[in-house]
């Protein structure tokens, strides 16, 4: 007997899924909304064909409720994709009331960062999902200010940082993106700091030089579009996961982070990316949720 649909809440939109093991729900936790208060916003619930199932398990996947909430982010990501919504793998920090993306294949150094970024400044880094948080793009406003959130997402400047040396050439704000938790946080599961406006991008590569250097549109767009979650295999998304990234690519600016140790590596991000708050300014201030 099929089991019966439940709903997810994924970046306040309702996402309605049939698991294949009755255990798998528990593994959304907080996300999982038996009973919704309101019609799911998609008509046709999200499940895993028998196909892309034997797929995953022949590629060495252990059959069980576990496995399926962890493949389960490839068919929700691509359902969200028509609520203008997507997953990105990502650890997606939160500075001064801003969401930073740190992007990179597994076992680069991603969590290694972050980590480092809450040692070396302690209180100032939050995050949002340690793996794969969802990105909501919300339509463009002329004072640049989300329907959802009372900050704007900052545009990039059209002359480098401030001592920096770096450039970072300009992009016109055309939307506001929000980066929202996710029920999937790594194997850290690393969470806890609210949703926040993105600010940048990040990407991650290891390198025999500690080295940073701002990206254009187009040395990003392939690093980029291959974090963004999906399955691959329907052209139509092909087609919309690449307008999302583009709106991404207008909206903030991507840095290259070329990294040969830590922490001298992050240390380069902090003074170019992540300027320090004189300590009078810093007063009051409390920590966000940090790595343990």
């Amino acid at each position: 007997m099929e089991n019966p649909i439940r709903c997810l809440r994924l970046a306040e939109a309702l996402i309605p899924y049939i698991p294949r093991y009755p255990e798998t729900p528990r593994y959304f936790a907080s996300y999982d909304c038996p009973e919704p208060e309101r019609k799911p916003d998609l008509d046709q619930p999200v499940r895993l064909s028998e196909g892309e199932w034997q797929r995953f398990v022949s590629q060495g996947m252990e059959p069980c409720p576990h496995s399926e909430y962890s493949v389960l982010t490839f068919p929700i990501s691509d359902a969200l994709m028509a609520l203008d919504r997507i997953v990105i793998h990502a650890v997606a920090l939160r500075w001064r009331d801003k969401a930073w993306l740190i992007c990179a294949k597994s076992g680069v150094g991603k969590s290694t960062q972050a980590r480092w970024l809450q040692k070396l400044r302690p209180g100032e880094f939050g995050v949002i999902s340690g793996d794969r948080p969802i990105l909501e793009f919300l339509p463009a406003r002329s004072d640049c200010h989300s329907e959802r959130s009372e900050e704007s997402v900052p545009p990039r400047q059209g002359s480098e940082p401030a001592g920096t040396g770096i450039p970072c050439p300009p992009a016109p704000i055309q939307d506001s993106i929000l980066v929202h938790p996710s029920p999937w946080n790594g194997k850290e599961n690393w969470y806890g700091a609210p949703a926040a406006p993105l600010a940048g991008v990040i990407l991650l590569e290891r390198g025999e030089e500690n080295k940073l250097c701002a990206l254009s549109p187009w040395d990003a767009v392939i690093p980029l579009y291959t974090k963004l979650i999906q399955t691959t295999i329907d052209p139509e998304l092909l087609v919309k996961a690449g307008k999302l990234e583009q709106r991404i690519l207008n909206s903030v600016p991507v840095w290259r982070l070329v990294t040969e140790q830590v922490p001298a590596s992050t240390q380069v991000l902090l003074e170019s990316v992540f300027p320090s708050i004189p300590a009078q300014a810093e007063q009051g201030r409390q920590a966000e949720h940090e790595i343990p």
